[in-house]
């Protein structure tokens, strides 16, 4: 008796395995994918500060018309979450936020979002950008705001030609590239690598890195800049003529170009620190 109650247990736990084995190629190895585009447009009148969120979506911010902001997700994702798209946009007192997400709920199957999220804003100041994205890549391209901050787990962030007085930015895994912008910078990264490249180098900065890299490119050398770096493991170059060591150790260094009135920090654990022509 008992044994004849084992083999029905074993057969039913045998028919559970196969109906499962069914349901997971039916259903969670389907990549049907669908082209998904939607668009909002809001008054830019009355707007000091732009806020961008958005959970899985590369965003690009670029130079945009007349007077509205537009915002425009456009890409292609798995057919099954079509609908589970959240995108809202609108003005709150003054602060146009901007957001988009993808619902909670049980998603069965392979999940694919490869979407952009491509802001437009019309050209003047801003009192402050801030996007904060979870995976996805940030473009900031031509923006003015006295602070910019920009914040990803893994995307890499890009800011170039921008106009702003102080720029924030974090991100985990992914790079950062400040190009052709002056500001007061301030930004970390676990294992990204920072990338500066500028005519020349004039501000405060503060750089911090686990195993990425951090190299400062100049069409130009600085001009009254001092230079502190502190490292576990990594190494130093300037490759700039008229660089005065004030003091130079195993594990950090400091000095300066010229009678320093800014200073550039840069910390790493066993990340390099390069300073080279552009």
């Amino acid at each position: 008796m008992k044994k004849g109650i084992r083999w029905a247990l074993l057969g039913l736990a045998v028919g559970l395995v196969g109906t499962v084995l069914t349901f997971n190629k039916g259903e969670l190895l389907s990549t049907k994918m669908e082209v998904f585009s939607e668009t909002r447009t809001v008054s830019a009148t009355g707007v000091k500060s732009i806020h961008i969120q958005s959970a899985r979506t590369n965003i690009e911010v670029i130079p945009g018309e007349g007077t509205d902001i537009r915002a425009d997700l456009e890409g292609k994702l798995s057919k099954h979450i079509v609908n589970d798209i959240k995108f809202e946009m609108e003005n709150r007192n003054g602060e146009m936020s901007i957001r988009t997400e993808l619902k909670d709920s049980f998603l069965v199957g392979i999940n694919i979002v490869d979407v952009t999220l491509t802001v437009k804003v019309p050209a003047r100041a801003y009192e402050q950008l801030k996007i904060v994205s979870d995976s996805g890549n940030i473009l900031v391209n031509s923006q003015s705001a006295d602070l910019m901050h920009l914040s990803s787990d893994s995307g890499n962030l890009h800011i170039q030609k921008g106009k702003t007085k102080e720029i924030q930015f974090q991100t985990d895994s992914g790079n950062a590239l400040i190009q052709d912008t002056q500001a007061k910078l301030s930004g970390e990264t676990d294992s990204g690598n920072i990338d500066i490249e500028a005519v020349t180098w004039d501000q405060d900065a503060r750089l911090s890195t686990d195993s990425g890299h951090v190299k400062v490119k100049l069409a130009q050398k600085p001009d009254g800049l001092a230079v502190e770096y502190t490292t576990d493991s990594g190494r130093q170059e300037i490759e700039f003529e008229g660089f005065e060591y004030v003091s130079h150790k195993e594990q950090e260094f400091s000095g300066k170009f010229g009678d320093a009135k800014r200073t550039m920090t840069v910390n790493t654990d066993s990340g390099n620190f390069i300073m080279e022509p552009r």
